[in-house]
């Protein structure tokens, strides 16, 4: 996909800025609170980590939506997380707190 290929170095720019965050504000990607989810591939099940733009949804919970920017396909992370449930997620917390996370649809 070559949309895909244009936009990695923007995602790790996002990721690296987010890893450097260190102040009492949220971390944000393109205007939304922020989190790094970190999945196991599905087809070369080497670990990946993206940055999402969500919202939280009480004290444990975040809300993501994977909608590949209105594609007719599934984002990789999805397809990742479909294949593999168990997840680490790095909600912005202070101190590199990471927690595992399991994807749900309606």
């Amino acid at each position: 996909m070559p949309c895909s290929r244009l936009f990695a170095p923007v995602m790790r720019m996002q990721i690296s800025r987010y890893r450097r965050s260190r102040g009492p504000e949220q971390p944000r990607t393109f205007g939304f609170p922020a989190l790094l989810l970190t999945t196991v591939g599905a087809r070369t099940g080497l670990r990946r980590t993206v940055i999402l733009g969500g919202f939280p949804d009480g004290e444990d919970a975040w809300l993501v939506v994977a909608s590949n920017g209105g594609a007719a396909t599934h984002p990789a992370w999805f397809l990742n997380m479909a294949r593999h449930p168990e997840q680490v997620a790095s909600p912005p917390q202070r101190g590199g707190a990471t927690r595992r996370v399991r994807r749900t649809t309606p």
